[in-house]
């Protein structure tokens, strides 16, 4: 799931673990610190690619698994209901979260909350970020496969073939 030289690489990539990226909570109406993984794509946050305008990087969540299972807890679900959305989520078969498991440098197991997203100019991904983690090709395709599910479901139960509604002058 994960490679070891990619992160030691001076640049980040897509489905790169980041520590202490902003994020909005919603609930303190702050910026807080929390670790992410990159949703942009790779080429489109290189330095090198020079832009009109500069870029900002995209990314998500990630939580430690068992905390996320804590407020599950918290919220009073039932325990046979966590356990099947633990195994769930590790089976990869919820579409909004992306399973990382303990591994390498990942002391504990995680999950990228695909629906908690944020973003940052690229210059504030600079040397003194950590890069937590690195995704292997079998990480990366999987991570992929998660985004393009999450992102891009085409069968969403809207009829969008009347063009005749619209009026442009």
């Amino acid at each position: 799931m994960y490679c070891d030289y990619l992160k030691e690489e001076s640049f980040f990539a897509q489905g790169d673990g980041v520590a202490k990226l902003k994020m909005v909570s919603w609930k303190t109406q702050t910026l807080v610190d929390v670790n992410a993984i990159i949703l942009s794509n790779t080429c489109d946050i290189s330095k090198e690619n020079k832009r009109t305008l500069p870029p900002s990087c995209t990314y998500c969540l990630v939580l430690e698994l068992d905390k996320y299972l804590d407020l599950l807890r918290r919220e009073r679900k039932d325990e046979g209901y966590i356990k099947n959305f633990e195994n769930d989520i590790k089976r990869q078969s919820i579409t909004s979260i992306f399973y990382l498991p303990k591994a390498h440098d990942l002391d504990k197991e995680y999950i990228a909350l695909m629906d908690h997203v944020g973003s940052c100019p690229i210059s504030h991904l600079d040397n003194t970020k950590t890069k937590l983690f690195s995704l292997s090709n079998y990480g990366f395709y999987m991570f992929l496969l998660k985004l393009s599910i999450h992102f891009t479901r085409v069968k969403d139960g809207i009829d969008r073939s009347d063009v005749n509604v619209l009026s442009v002058n």
